[in-house]
């Protein structure tokens, strides 16, 4: 008699699920996020001044807090809306890469619905 299954195996020993791709998302690491994310912000052509980034004429668009040694996430701010005078910020925590490209992408429509207002 031929068994095709085998009856030494245990369902429990399966590995889990995201095994199952053969690897697993890399571990975030804020350092090198930060150095991602200073290089989207200088892309979409603000300048940091103190933490803050800028756009031309000083409005005020982004802070950044650089993570201490021990951090697993990075905390950041954006802009509710781009005038003069107070700024009021929303603030984010970036816990992976997909949440740094969410801020980037956030802050690049903020900038372009300012853009367009000004035209």
């Amino acid at each position: 008699m031929h068994d095709d299954h085998p009856t030494d195996t245990d369902p429990r020993d399966d590995p889990p699920a995201d095994a199952a791709w053969g690897f697993a998302p890399p571990a975030f690491n804020p350092t090198a996020a930060l150095d991602r994310l200073r290089r989207g912000l200088r892309e979409a052509g603000l300048s940091e001044r103190a933490g803050v980034w800028e756009a031309r004429g000083g409005l005020a668009v982004a802070r950044v807090s650089p993570p201490t040694a021990q951090a697993t996430t990075l905390d950041v701010a954006r802009a509710t809306r781009l005038r003069r005078g107070s700024t009021d910020w929303r603030s984010h925590t970036l816990r992976h890469d997909a949440d740094l490209r969410h801020f980037l992408d956030e802050l690049r429509r903020l900038l372009a619905g300012a853009r367009d207002a000004d035209d």
